[in-house]
């Protein structure tokens, strides 16, 4: 004899609407500060290493331990973003 299982859902078809609504604007706004730090952020990540480069431009010894030639740094420290 073999028994059917049947299953309940536990989750409601539709989210309660109080409360909801606050959290999700801020979640909205969260989101939307973070995209517009974003590529802030990926600038001043990129600068760094062509600051660096900038700075070891004339050490021929570190530019040829990092494959480089000393135009290609000044031209990648050159670099805005």
């Amino acid at each position: 004899m073999s028994t059917a299982l049947t299953t309940t859902r536990a989750i409601p078809l539709k989210a309660p609407v109080c409360g909801n609504r606050k959290r999700l604007r801020t979640r909205a706004s969260r989101r939307s500060a973070d995209s517009l730090w974003r590529p802030v952020l990926v600038w001043s990540e990129r600068r760094h290493p062509r600051v660096s480069l900038e700075a070891i431009a004339d050490v021929k010894h570190l530019l040829d331990d990092i494959g480089m030639t000393r135009a290609q740094a000044l031209r990648e420290a050159g670099k805005p973003f």
